[in-house]
């Protein structure tokens, strides 16, 4: 019961701080908490920096967001294991380095984030929306290119998402947000 109400509370305090159509819950990789591309709702203190060398695949094979949340979750572990520290959560950026953190405060409802807007649009990647919505379309994006073989970056996967729900919200279906798939089947949302 306390810990309901600690859920509650918390969940309460990120509705006042953000807006509502940005808050989700994260997965978790080997026990551990991953924010990829959101931000923790819990205080966190950063405890080391990591980056990752990606093992090379076959041209035309890209990794997945699981694929990759798995990769930096080892190596974060290889580096807490070479400096004797431990953490709770990784936080996978935009920029060279991610970050390894402890969280503050021992509770329940450390997966709860806040995400990323790009184009006034929230951006859920490898998390789930707390507010409740309905699936608008299913967009098809590649990770790879189909004509290269190159793999697309994050970002430019997001991109294409959006330019496609864009085209669709032009023909009236509209959309608050899209949720990054680990397949190549994105989904357009609208809250309810």
């Amino acid at each position: 019961m306390k810990q309901l109400l600690i859920f509650a509370l918390a969940l309460l305090t990120a509705s006042f701080t953000t807006d509502e159509t940005q808050q989700a819950t994260v997965k978790k990789v080997s026990g551990k908490y991953v924010f990829y591309y959101n931000e923790p709702v819990q205080p966190y203190e950063t405890v080391f920096t990591f980056t990752t060398t990606y093992p090379a695949l076959k041209k035309g094979h890209c990794y997945t967001i699981a694929g990759t949340a798995d990769l930096l979750m080892r190596s974060a572990m290889t580096e807490a294991g070479a400096q004797a520290k431990q953490f709770d959560a990784i936080i996978i950026t935009h920029g060279q380095r991610d970050l390894a953190v402890k969280f503050k405060t021992d509770t329940i409802i450390n997966n709860l984030a806040v995400v990323e807007k790009t184009q006034s649009k929230s951006v859920f990647t490898f998390c789930e929306p707390v507010k409740q919505y309905d699936v608008v379309e299913s967009i098809k994006v590649r990770r790879g290119d189909p004509i290269t073989g190159e793999c697309r970056q994050q970002h430019k996967i997001v991109e294409m998402t959006l330019k496609d729900a864009e085209k669709s919200a032009k023909k009236g279906k509209s959309y608050d947000a899209i949720i990054q798939s680990d397949n190549e089947n994105h989904l357009s949302i609208k809250f309810k």
